[in-house]
This record gives C-alpha cells, structure tokens and sequence, in this order.
C-alpha cells in the first residue's frame, strides 16, 4: 500500500509517525498497553463491576471470581474464549432469545447486560480511539457524556439488519402459512418452499453479519462522531471488502493482548496467594480460615474489607478483558479505515 506524504511533512515527522506511516499495521501491537492505559482501564473497571451486580442481583453469586490464569485457561478454552467474545456472545444469545430458538430465565438480565455492553462499548471505544489515533484520550467525563449522546445513533445503527432480519423472516413466515389455506394451501406451500429456504438462508447471513459485525458499528461512531446511517455503511462496507483480513488481525491482535492478561493473571494470583500465606503465618491462623475470608461480607467483621478489595482487583482484571475487546476493534476499525478509504490512522473526529 503506497502513501505519499510532502517530503517537508515527512521531514518534520517524529520517528514514531514514520513507522505508523510505513507500516501502518504495527499501531496493532499497541492495544494492550492502550487498553491498560489508566482512563481506558478505568471505563473497564466501571462496566465490569457493573456487569458482576447484574449476576449478584440475578444469580445471587457471580461468575467474575476467578481470575483467567493459565491453568483454567487450559482448562475451559471455550469458555474463556466466550467470555473474551462477551460482545459478540450475549449479541448472539440475544438475537436466539427474541427469535424464539433459545429460551432465558433471565430476560431481564440479558438485555440489561446486552445494554451495558452498547453504552459501555461507545465509552471505553471513545476513550481508545483517542489515545490509538491522537496519542491522549478525551476526558472521562467527555466521553461518558458523548456515549449518552451518541447511544440513540447507535440503536439506529442496529436497527438497520435487525429490520432486515424481521422483513426476511416475515417474509418466509408468511409463505409457511400459505399452507392453511383451504383446498390449494398446501400447494402453494410447496411450490414456495424454495423461495423459504432462500430467505431463511439470507436472514441468518445478515444475522451473523449481526453478531460479528456490530462492535464496528461502535468504533465507527466513537471514532467519527458520526450518525447512525454512517455507521452501518460504513461497517457493512469494510466487512464486505475486509472481512478476511479484520478476522486475522482480531485474531492476532487479542492473542497478543491475552498473553498480558494472562501474566497479569498469575502474577495476580500469586499475590493473593502470598498475602494469605503472610496472614497465616504472622497472624498465627489456618491457612483455611484465611482463605475463606475471600468470601466474607461485613456481617461478619472487618475480615469483609478483605473480600471487598479483592472484589474490586478482580473487576480491575476483567475490566482490562473488557478494554483489550474494544481497544482491538478499535485498532481493526482504523486499520480497515486506511486500507479502504485512505483515511490516515491519525484522524480522529472531536
């Protein structure tokens, strides 16, 4: 990809601007530093505690107390891999809920999360595609504010496919009842059973274009400020054109940003692991006395302060899953950007 800059600009570039401009790609192996750059992680930390309310409130426990080590990495691979493609996960959940394939005991727990993840997603990818493009990240309270504003475009964005969605399987729904009819019905039905395979076939493309494609139409308006109709052609155009090439890039991107998180995580949970031991031995208590202070609320003393802090360093590491999501779509939305539209990575609309 050839780019031409005045040579009195490229003279005056910095070292770091070169790179960018020669090999634009490499922006990519700055999403884990970006993602645990302090206002980012602290948008991640936000939404994760949120999200582990929401599975108190519902659940009564939450599935946010273990940290992603290597060991249960190994162990639960799917699992850890769904929970990294959270997004993407509770968009699909979603969309076989409302259409009738699956079924919820907590409807109201999923579009709250499905929700949270919308508006936190506009919030952290503000706060990214700052620092990703202009080197310094708007001010929180500017970003929160601009993921308010920006949060009915996005619901206009989305509401693009699932219309198409609904008008297709409308469609095909209407064709299958064609069988009712008295005395010609079932050959009417018949003779258009193929014309229901074909738009069954075409809702389920758009609905997977859905659920892989919509976190682009996040970073497009945190990145562009720009409406909703933009977003999504903005989005349907680069995946038609780059699908295969923003599939490999996520896809080595976050490999590069769960390795940090993984180290993160055993470093972590030595930690933990030491401080019980140094409470054990100073304290001259059970190891297993200690360690079920983990679990301890303030009913039950002080030991409480334990498990609240271990509580918030557990959201600070699955906020930063949170963080390394966005800030790699947000890295991938760039990089398509400049691929297909020549847009320089720098550009970032205020």
């Amino acid at each position: 990809m050839e780019t031409h800059t005045d040579p009195q600009e490229a003279f005056h570039e910095s070292g770091r601007q070169y790179w960018r401009r020669v090999m634009p790609w490499l922006h990519l192996l700055r999403v884990p530093g970006v993602a645990g750059s302090p206002r980012v992680l602290l948008a991640g930390f936000v939404a994760s505690y949120v999200f582990m309310l929401f599975d108190l409130l519902t659940l009564g426990l939450t599935i946010r107390d273990r940290l992603p080590t290597l060991e249960r990495v190994l162990e639960l691979p799917v699992n850890f891999g769904l929970s990294v493609l959270a997004p993407n996960t509770m968009m699909y959940l979603f969309l076989s809920v409302a259409s009738g394939r699956s079924v919820t005991l907590y409807p109201f727990q999923l579009s709250a999360i499905v929700f949270v993840h919308l508006l936190g997603g506009l919030f952290i990818s503000r706060l990214a595609a700052g620092m990703l493009t202009q080197g310094t990240s708007p001010p929180v309270d500017q970003a929160a504010r601009f993921s308010l504003v920006k949060f009915p475009s996005l619901m206009l964005a989305l509401a693009f496919p699932l219309l198409a969605i609904a008008l297709l399987a409308g469609l095909a729904s209407g064709l299958v009842l064609l069988e009712r009819i008295p005395l010609g019905g079932p050959w009417l039905a018949g003779i258009c059973y193929g014309p229901v395979l074909l738009l069954t076939f075409f809702a389920m493309i758009v609905a997977v274009g859905l659920v892989v494609g919509w976190p682009l139409l996040v970073a497009t308006l945190a990145t562009e400020n720009s409406d909703g109709f933009d977003a999504w052609s903005r989005s349907f155009d680069y995946l038609r054109s780059r699908i295969l090439p923003i599939l490999i890039s996520a896809g080595l991107t976050l490999m590069l940003g769960l390795a940090v998180l993984v180290l993160i995580s055993e470093l972590a949970e030595r930690t933990f692991s030491f401080v019980n031991l140094l409470q054990s031995r100073l304290l001259h208590l059970p190891a297993n006395e200690i360690a079920q202070r983990a679990n301890a609320t303030f009913a039950d003393g002080p030991s409480g302060f334990q498990n609240l802090w271990r509580t918030l360093g557990m959201c600070v590491i699955h906020g930063y899953i949170l963080t390394l999501y966005w800030t790699t779509v947000v890295a991938i939305y760039v990089q398509a950007r400049l691929s297909v539209d020549r847009i320089p990575l720098d550009e970032f609309q205020t």
